[in-house]
C-alpha cells in the first residue's frame, strides 16, 4: 500500500496529537485518598527473592557435596567433610526465611 506524503503527514499528526493528549492527562494522586505505591522493602526479601536465593543455595549445596565425595574417591583429603555444606546451607536457608516478609514466608 502506497501512501502519499500528505496522507503520511496527516497520520503522523493525528498520532502525535493523540499521544500529546494522553500525556497531558496525568494521574493526580491528590484526588485519590487510598493511593498506595508498591515500594520494595530494603531490609526484607519478598517471595520471589526468597525462592531465587533458596534454589540457588540448594543447587550450590548439591554441587559442593558432590565435589567433596568425588575428591574422597580420588584419594584427596579436603578440609571439608561430607555433610558440611548441607549443614551450613540449611542454616543459611533458615536465615533467609527469617529475613523474608511474613506474608511470603514458607
Amino acid at each position: 500500500m502506497v501512501c502519499s506524503a500528505v496522507e503520511s503527514v496527516n497520520v503522523f499528526t493525528s498520532w502525535l496529537s493523540r499521544s500529546l493528549l494522553l500525556t497531558s492527562m496525568r494521574f493526580d494522586s491528590s484526588l485519590s485518598t487510598n493511593f498506595k505505591l508498591n515500594v520494595m522493602s530494603k531490609t526484607k526479601f519478598n517471595g520471589f527473592e526468597n525462592w531465587f536465593i533458596t534454589e540457588s543455595l540448594k543447587s550450590a549445596i548439591v554441587q559442593a557435596e558432590t565435589d567433596v565425595i568425588e575428591a574422597r574417591k580420588e584419594g584427596r583429603h579436603l578440609i571439608y567433610a561430607e555433610g558440611y555444606f548441607t549443614m551450613v546451607g540449611e542454616e543459611l536457608i533458615a536465615k533467609i526465611n527469617s529475613m523474608t516478609l511474613k506474608k511470603d514466608r514458607k
